[in-house]
């Protein structure tokens, strides 16, 4: 256990520039449809709640099953499939973190859903005070977590390399290729996908395309039309778009935002909305 001291303070701008958590998207269907997602990978946690059984997640050569006793936490940039065999009641949410939750292990982490099932059912529906559970509920999972889970110490010298590409990556929002990857690396372009297959499990390319694909979603929810959002993240043309974002979410981007703007549009009418995304 870390030293109690008698006396400590915390000044203002300390505290006003700790931002250690950015939540990113928060959502719940009920039902959620049936879907297989295959090869998937992130560059911001992935929350999962379910609140009846029949779905698994695959990840790190293990099946987890989502349960209504665990709630699941995927760290960023694992490899995880998804096979929902039955309609339930689903809650996600995806999140950013910061120092002193940064660099954790790559490890799936479950959390024993009892303690946080009644805040989770408060932030279903929609008021003035939504958004504040949302982050209060993942303020509180995230400090379940052990201490030692981040800042892994024991990373090895090909994991920074790794971890550093990740950052390149993100921060371009996946629009660079691996001969311009490499040169930031100072590595050839044959070893910096050999690594990064290696590490991640997928090719440097194919983690760019996951990466457009994120960003494709936050500018579909906008309202952006698919050949802006298209173009926005690098694709020559719609047909290839479409089909890198169907691979990826099982759904086109003109069906998935459609169905977002109406889930969008029943929460606006109706006050218990079933629905919660931002």
């Amino acid at each position: 256990m870390s030293e109690i001291v008698k006396k400590w303070n915390l000044r203002y701008s300390e505290l006003l520039f700790f931002k250690e958590l950015t939540l990113l998207n928060a959502g719940f269907v009920d039902p959620l449809r049936i879907w297989n997602a295959q090869n998937c990978i992130s560059p911001f946690w992935v929350l999962w709640y379910n609140f009846a059984p029949g779905n698994q997640c695959f990840a790190c050569n293990k099946s987890y099953p989502l349960t209504p006793d665990r709630i699941l936490l995927i760290p960023p940039n694992i490899l995880y499939s998804g096979w929902l065999g039955a309609e339930v009641s689903h809650f996600y949410v995806w999140f950013q973190t910061k120092t002193p939750f940064d660099h954790p292990r790559k490890e799936i982490i479950e959390i024993p859903a009892e303690p946080f099932i009644e805040r989770i059912k408060s932030t279903l529906t929609v008021s003035a005070r939504q958004k504040f559970l949302l982050y209060t509920l993942v303020s509180e999972i995230l400090a379940e977590i052990p201490e030692e889970f981040f800042n892994n110490k024991n990373a090895s010298h090909c994991s920074m390399i790794i971890e550093k590409a990740l950052n390149i990556i993100n921060h371009r929002d996946g629009c660079i290729s691996n001969e311009e990857l490499a040169s930031e690396l100072h590595l050839s372009t044959t070893r910096i996908s050999h690594l990064f297959k290696s590490e991640v499990g997928i090719s440097p390319q194919r983690y760019c395309t996951q990466v457009k694909m994120y960003k494709a979603g936050h500018l579909l929810r906008a309202g952006h039309s698919i050949d802006i959002v298209a173009a926005s993240c690098g694709f020559a043309d719609r047909y290839h778009f479409s089909k890198e974002f169907k691979r990826c979410f099982s759904v086109s981007p003109g069906r998935w935002q459609k169905d977002f703007l109406n889930q969008k549009n029943d929460s606006a009418e109706n006050d218990p909305a079933p629905s919660v995304m931002f």
